[in-house]
């Protein structure tokens, strides 16, 4: 478990850990399975997060768990976020599924060139 500052802002993160067979998952290599509950600000809702890997206890710690699901949510506010506020992309109305995937194709394009432009920039 963390809590404390994180950007100016309160953060807790809990972790739950179990041991599985893959059979009780119906998952091929499972060998672990965690709950990640996490909140930002103090009165945020609590978002729960299920994961599952082929890695055991030892090779994957509640630490190292906990650090790769904060790099997720990295991700997540550089791409998709990109991609749902600039582009509007969860209002898209294109139906077609070719017409959709370039679309979705061009998105992701003119993402990656506006990182690389400001990764370029003098601040």
């Amino acid at each position: 478990m963390r809590n404390g500052e994180r950007g100016g802002r309160w953060e807790y993160r809990a972790i739950v850990t179990r041991t599985i067979e893959p059979k009780q998952l119906g998952l091929a290599g499972t060998l672990q399975i965690a709950r990640i509950d996490r909140r930002i600000g103090a009165k945020a809702k609590l978002h729960r997060t299920w994961l599952v890997t082929s890695c055991s206890e030892r090779q994957l710690t509640r630490k190292q768990w906990l650090d790769l699901e904060q790099q997720r949510w990295g991700i997540e506010n550089r791409t998709h976020h990109t991609l749902d506020v600039t582009h509007r992309e969860n209002e898209s109305r294109v139906r077609h599924h070719g017409a959709a995937s370039i679309l979705g194709i061009f998105r992701r394009v003119f993402n990656a060139l506006k990182q690389a432009w400001a990764k370029g920039r003098s601040k």
